[in-house]
């Protein structure tokens, strides 16, 4: 949490070039909850066990997509 704190007060008072690398990373660790299932697979965690690691993994991938999205606008790319 502290990571994305980081990245999110770099970006929105700070550079903005800094902040915005370090939301991307934060965004990435979203996808560790997905390491539970190389511990034990899907139908040995209860049904609020993998809500909450796939709630994490899609909000990782939805936050990582507006990071993608806000660098590609940043830098002018007109996706032609």
């Amino acid at each position: 949490m502290a990571l994305g704190l980081l990245g999110y007060g770099l970006y929105a008072r700070g550079p903005r070039t800094v902040g915005l690398p370090i939301l991307g990373l934060y965004a990435c660790l979203g996808f560790g909850g997905l390491l539970h299932y190389t511990r034990a697979p899907l139908a040995h965690h209860s049904a609020m066990m993998n809500l909450t690691i796939w709630t994490e993994a899609v909000t990782g991938a939805l936050l990582l997509a507006k990071v993608a999205w806000i660098a590609r606008r940043r830098l002018g790319v007109d996706g032609a």
